[in-house]
């Protein structure tokens, strides 16, 4: 379990200080509990990979799954869709931010 401390950020005038991006959220966490944690990340990506449980376009934190990678298959589909006559879109996601404050 994490304990969030709430910092404000520096240089924040009153007014700016009453709005919620005014502040950080930190999560502060037990060294045990990071390695627990760590462990069964482990275990559970070992048995993710075994059981091919993630999908092939599943590119983070994947032993022999690169950002060359990740691109040379954007590439690919980018190409296929276009040999077809398709038009191609691209919407990327980064909710990692988010993680740290969710418990």
């Amino acid at each position: 379990m994490a304990s969030i401390v709430v910092l404000p950020k520096a240089r924040k005038t009153p007014e700016e200080k009453t709005l919620l991006g005014a502040y950080r959220l930190i999560a502060l966490l037990s060294c045990m509990g990071k390695v627990i944690e760590k462990v069964i990340s482990n275990r559970m990506m070992e048995a993710a990979e075994t059981y091919r449980l993630l999908p092939e376009g599943q590119m983070e934190n994947r032993k022999g799954r690169s950002t060359e990678h990740a691109i040379h298959m954007v590439v690919e589909a980018v190409h296929t869709g276009w040999s077809y006559g398709a038009v191609a879109t691209l919407m990327q996601l980064d909710i990692t931010g988010a993680f740290d404050a969710v418990g």
